[in-house]
C-alpha cells in the first residue's frame, strides 16, 4: 500500500534500546527523536506514539520522549529475555492496532532489529504501509528490504555522518551490528514472534465472531 504524503495516518512503535544503542555505537550525539518526528510529519499525521524499553536503564531519555508525547511502555530487563520481551510486546500492540483501527494506514517501526521482519510482512499483508527508521550500521538488511521505505537516522543528522563511511554489508543472512547471538537463539526468537502473531490473529478473529 502506498499512502499519500498528506493523508497518511501513522502509528509509531519505537524499540528504544535498539535505536539508542545504534546511535551510541555510531558515535552520534544522544538520540534525538524530534529529528525523526520532523521527517515523518512531512508524510501525514501521527495518531499514536509508543516507545518500549526498560526505562529505569534509560532514565535520561524519559523527559525528551515525554515531551514528544510518546507513551512509554515499561519493559523490565530480564536476563536473557528482556530484549525479546520488548519485541513481543511491540508485535502484540502493533497487530492489535492493525486489526482494530482501520483508519491507521501507516505503521512506523523505529528499530533496526531483524526480529521485526515477520511483523512488517504481516502488516503489509494487511494492506498497511510500513516505514522503518534505524541507524545504518545497526539496521538489518532484511528489515530494510521488507519495509516500504526505510529512513536512516544517519541521513537525519547528515552533517555528522560524513565521518562514517557507509559499509557494504555482505550478502547472506543479515544481522544487526553487534548482534552476536547464535543462530539457535535467533531461530527461537523468530518462532516466538511467529507464535505471538498467530495467537493475536486468533484472538482478534474470536473477538470478531462474538
Amino acid at each position: 500500500m502506498s499512502a499519500s504524503s498528506d493523508t497518511a495516518n501513522m502509528a509509531l512503535f519505537c524499540d528504544f534500546e535498539n535505536v539508542a544503542l545504534g546511535v551510541r555505537d555510531a558515535k552520534y550525539a544522544k538520540f534525538d527523536i524530534n529529528k525523526v518526528l520532523e521527517r515523518l510529519l512531512l508524510k501525514g499525521s501521527i495518531v499514536l506514539k509508543k516507545a518500549y524499553c526498560d526505562w529505569e536503564r534509560y532514565k535520561e531519555f524519559k523527559s525528551d520522549m515525554h515531551e514528544a508525547s510518546f507513551e512509554l511502555i515499561e519493559i523490565p530487563h530480564v536476563r536473557m529475555s528482556g530484549k525479546n520481551s520488548a519485541d513481543i510486546r511491540m508485535v502484540v500492540d502493533a497487530l492489535d492496532l492493525c486489526y482494530t483501527k482501520s483508519h491507521v494506514d501507516t505503521f512506523v517501526i523505529i528499530s533496526g532489529d531483524s526480529d521485526f521482519s515477520p511483523l512488517v510482512s504481516k502488516l503489509r499483508e494487511n494492506d498497511k504501509t510500513v516505514i522503518g527508521v534505524g541507524v545504518k550500521n545497526s539496521s538489518s538488511d532484511l528489515l530494510v528490504a521488507n519495509c516500504d521505505e526505510f529512513i536512516f537516522y544517519d541521513d537525519l543528522v547528515r552533517e555528522k555522518a560524513t565521518r562514517h563511511k557507509p559499509r557494504k554489508k555482505p550478502q547472506g543472512k543479515p544481522l544487526a551490528a553487534g548482534d552476536s547471538a547464535p543462530k539457535d537463539s535467533e531461530d527461537k526468537t523468530e518462532e516466538a514472534l511467529d507464535l505471538v502473531m498467530q495467537t493475536v490473529e486468533a484472538l482478534i478473529a474470536e473477538r470478531g465472531a462474538e
